[in-house]
C-alpha cells in the first residue's frame, strides 16, 4: 500500500511551501531549494548507501538542461564520444559544457585547485556507468558530502542483446564504444527535470528536493505527493517502493535556511 496525502494534507503542504517562499523572498536575493524531509520509524530499513542517486519522476519539472552547465566524464578515450555528442545537428550538440575522459580526470585528481575548479564551475556532473564506481576515489569526498554536486550515472547507448554484460567481480566491463546522442539526451533531460534520493541505512531521515522558491506552491505540493507515492508504492521497485507506508514517522518541508514546516495537519514541528 502506498502512502497517500489527504486533501487536508495537500492544503497544509501548499500553505507551508507558500510560507517558505514568502520568507525566502524577504530574506534572500536568490532562490533556495525546498526539500521534503521524511522522518522514518526505527524499524524502517533502507539499503546501504552506495552514493548513487536514484531518479524520482515528478509531474512538475525542477529544471531544464539548457539552464545547466554540465560536465560529462567518459570512459577512455573520450574522442569517439565527443565526436558523436558534439556533431552538428546532434541533440546533444550544445548539451555539455565540457567532456573529458576518466584518464584526464585522474590526471587532475592530484591537483586540488583543479578539482576545486570542477566543483564550482559545473552545476551537474554526469559519468559513464563503467567508470562511475571509481569517481568517489578520484573526485574526493567534497562532491559526495553535499548532494548538490554528487555525480549521476548515465549510459552512452541502450544495452545491446549482442553484448554479453555478465562478468565476475574484478573483470573489466565489456567493450562497447557505441554512443547514441538521442539516448544520452533523454537521460540528461530526465536527470534535470526530476528529483532524486540516495538511500542510506545509517539515517532515519530522507531529504528530497521538491523544487525551489521561485516555483508555484501548488505544483510543488504535487511533487511532494509524487515523491511519497514513488518511495512507498511497490510497483516502483527496485528503484522505488523502498518504504512502508507505516514506516513514515513525520513529513516536513524546509529550505537550508528555515525551520521545518509540516506537510500533514497533525504533524508537529
Amino acid at each position: 500500500m502506498s502512502f497517500e496525502l489527504l486533501t487536508s494534507d495537500i492544503k497544509q503542504t501548499q500553505k507551508s511551501i507558500a510560507a517558505l517562499i514568502a520568507y525566502t523572498k524577504k530574506t534572500k536575493d536568490s532562490k533556495l531549494n525546498i526539500n521534503l524531509v521524511i522522518g522514518l520509524q526505527e524499524n524502517q530499513t533502507l539499503p546501504e548507501n552506495d552514493n548513487t542517486p536514484r531518479i524520482i519522476p515528478v509531474r512538475n519539472r525542477l529544471g531544464k538542461s539548457t539552464e545547466k552547465s554540465i560536465l560529462l566524464i567518459t570512459k577512455d578515450s573520450s574522442e569517439p564520444y565527443v565526436h558523436a555528442l558534439r556533431e552538428k545537428g546532434a541533440p546533444t550538440e550544445d548539451t555539455f559544457a565540457r567532456i573529458i575522459s576518466y584518464h584526464k580526470l585522474k590526471s587532475l585528481s592530484g591537483k586540488p585547485q583543479e578539482i576545486k575548479k570542477l566543483y564550482h564551475e559545473y552545476d551537474l556532473i554526469l559519468a559513464d556507468y563503467r567508470i562511475y564506481p571509481f569517481l568517489r576515489r578520484t573526485l574526493g569526498s567534497k562532491f559526495y558530502s553535499s548532494k548538490e554536486k554528487i555525480p549521476f550515472m548515465i549510459q552512452m547507448a541502450r544495452p545491446s542483446k549482442k553484448i554479453d554484460y555478465s562478468r565476475t567481480e574484478g573483470e573489466p566491463a565489456p567493450e562497447d564504444k557505441r554512443c547514441d546522442p538521442k539516448y544520452v539526451k533523454k537521460q540528461v533531460i530526465s536527470i534535470v527535470k526530476n528529483t532524486f534520493f540516495i538511500p542510506s541505512n545509517k539515517s532515519h531521515f530522507i531529504s528530497v528536493v521538491v523544487g525551489d522558491t521561485e516555483k508555484d506552491p501548488r505544483k510543488l505540493a504535487e511533487n511532494v505527493s509524487d515523491i511519497l507515492s514513488f518511495l512507498t508504492d511497490i510497483k516502483h521497485k527496485p528503484i522505488g517502493g523502498l518504504l512502508a507506508a507505516d514506516g513514515i514517522k513525520s513529513l516536513h518541508v524546509r529550505t537550508s535556511e528555515s525551520i521545518p514546516l509540516p506537510v500533514r495537519e497533525n504533524d508537529e514541528i
